[in-house]
């Protein structure tokens, strides 16, 4: 049966992606970032069965050949001059398999012609592919954030309207109302919903997104499985029974906007939750580890080759395997989960990237755990001196302290100059420096 599914995601440089990446694994094509020096190739890849791509108004381009295309997603790479910029912005959704695969490609259509009549996006081009992949037919659409003024060339402004909630939810209500209008045009007796169960009145839990694991590690798909036998624990659990409710008649009016539920794909209600038990069950299974910051996650989604633990105060800490990277939250927090993850994953020798007052934290927690750090620049040096001694500032008393620096650094210079300059003296011949205040008298 149809089903109801969108995810939207943007490529960060970040977290290592790239645009030319994000279409070269689309499309199933070979191609290179000239920025990054990386060489992707998903030829292999024989799940992409139609591709296509709307011009934005005003650009006649041919971008059905590669260098084409190639050429228009370097032009993006080489527009992102912040080291952490986002690159494209990109909208998965499943596909009804009772549609065939023109009526899929007439869905998204339609679907994108609604998006860039509601936003406004007329100036901005989508890149769309359509993937069968066995009993789970879905689709990828990037779009431009910057406007196409010319061929290869972009506005020097962002949409920051894509940012906030307001447009995911209105994305999900627009993708209901057309995948819906599409499965009546056909004569399908089939409807999706884009609420969640508790607004639907469900007293059934959802079930997990396994995401995709195809060029997973062996790792992540270990956890697809589990995750895939909690899912039919889950329809046990249902019952034969189960009603499906009915789906109001489509209406030429705009319907209003749902409410979207941002944990829709993990909920977590109370202490007993059986997803609780079963996301605390599957932490413990990858990591080896009982966290014990486990009941504050809300959900866990597998992205590629990471992993992204969302938590109820909606700071995030992903996993890279090689990496760990917290976003959001106090240094304090981010410093104890990013500690206990490096333990579960027994590191040993570690180093770290932030502020002062995350690497003071993290520094900290690594010192008493006994990990080996490697400072990457002289101030983390500086920093890490002052936390092993434990007396306040390095700088106040830097004549009696054993660093270890790099030979030849001007940090090792500076210490030295310090050492070999006499201290000055207060004596009855020195000058004395004028008192500050206020003036007194006309």
């Amino acid at each position: 049966m149809a089903i109801y599914h969108l995810h939207i995601d943007s490529y960060r440089r970040s977290r290592g992606r790239t645009a030319i990446g994000g279409m070269a694994y689309r499309r199933a094509v070979k191609a290179s970032c000239s920025r990054t020096g990386k060489h992707y190739n998903f030829r292999g890849k024989d799940e992409v069965v139609l591709s296509g791509f709307v011009n934005a108004d005003g650009d006649e381009t041919d971008y059905t050949h590669l260098d084409n295309l190639v050429r228009l997603y370097q032009s993006i790479e080489q527009n992102e001059t912040h080291c952490r910029a986002t690159v494209g912005r990109e909208i998965e959704v499943s596909l009804p398999i009772e549609l065939s695969l023109s009526q899929q490609q007439e869905l998204i259509l339609s679907f994108i012609a609604e998006v860039r009549q509601t936003f406004g996006a007329e100036r901005s081009f989508f890149d769309f592919s359509i993937h069968a992949k066995a009993g789970n037919p879905h689709a990828h659409i990037c779009m431009s954030e910057r406007e196409l003024i010319a061929p290869f060339t972009f506005s020097n402004t962002k949409r920051r309207d894509w940012d906030g909630q307001e447009f995911i939810k209105q994305c999900r209500q627009i993708w209901e109302q057309q995948t819906n209008l599409v499965l009546e045009n056909n004569g399908i007796n089939q409807r999706v919903d884009s609420r969640s169960h508790a607004e639907r009145g469900l007293a059934t839990l959802p079930s997990l997104h396994t995401g995709r694991a195809t060029y997973f590690n062996s790792e992540v798909k270990t956890m697809n499985e589990q995750i895939k036998q909690i899912n039919e624990s889950i329809k046990k659990k249902r019952g034969a029974t189960l009603a499906i409710p009915e789906v109001p008649a489509l209406s030429a009016k705009k319907l209003a906007p749902p409410k979207f539920d941002e944990d829709a794909e993990w909920a977590i209600q109370t202490e007993d939750d059986p997803a609780e038990q079963a996301l605390r069950q599957l932490l413990k299974d990858k990591y080896n580890h009982s966290f014990g910051f486990s009941k504050y996650i809300a959900r866990v989604e597998l992205k590629g080759e990471y992993a992204v633990l969302h938590f109820k105060d909606r700071s995030t800490l992903t996993d890279h395997g090689n990496r760990i990277v917290a976003q959001g939250g106090n240094a304090e927090l981010s410093a104890y989960r990013m500690i206990e993850m490096a333990k579960a994953k027994h590191w040993h020798c570690v180093s770290f990237t932030g502020n002062e007052d995350f690497l003071r934290c993290a520094f900290e927690r690594a010192v008493n755990e006994g990990m080996e750090i490697v400072p990457k620049d002289e101030a983390q040096e500086v920093l890490l001196a002052e936390i092993r001694r434990g007396r306040g500032s390095v700088e106040s008393d830097m004549s009696d302290t054993t660093m270890i620096v790099p030979i030849g650094s001007s940090l090792q210079e500076r210490i030295l100059k310090r050492n070999q300059t006499p201290k000055p003296t207060n004596t009855s011949n020195a000058p004395q420096k004028p008192r500050r205040g206020r003036k007194s008298g006309s």
